[in-house]
């Protein structure tokens, strides 16, 4: 029962007041995330290395060309033209996307006869 007795407040407490200037100096608030928008298909793709911006252009005028009517004779041997054009073109692209095949290794038998270290 000696806390209740002893009328002075023990050595360690310290009763001081906060300077003012620890008061007023506070964190400005975080500015709101904003969400970045969402790339458009398009970009996705290309981003992937599935297709690029190019190919799905070709696709779409190629499928606008197929999808178009020919009246005339002279009109159909445009049209197909047209669309061997894009094929190519699509192709080409294509194959500009694809990487070349790795060289094929060689075999024991023949890193030995070319005077290579065999593992």
């Amino acid at each position: 029962m000696r806390i209740l007795q002893d009328p002075a407040p023990p050595a360690e407490v310290v009763t001081q007041a906060a300077p003012p200037s620890a008061l007023t100096e506070t964190a400005a608030p975080a500015p709101p995330e904003t969400a970045a928008p969402a790339p458009p298909p398009a970009a996705r793709i290309v981003v992937e290395g599935q297709r690029s911006e190019r190919e799905i252009d070709l696709e779409s005028e190629l499928q606008a060309e197929r999808d178009r009517h020919a009246t005339t004779a002279a009109e159909k041997r445009s049209q197909e033209f047209r669309i061997a054009e894009l094929e190519q073109e699509r192709g080409e692209l294509r194959a500009a996307l694809t990487p070349p095949p790795a060289a094929p290794k060689k075999s024991i038998m023949e890193k030995f006869m070319a005077g290579e270290a065999v593992d």
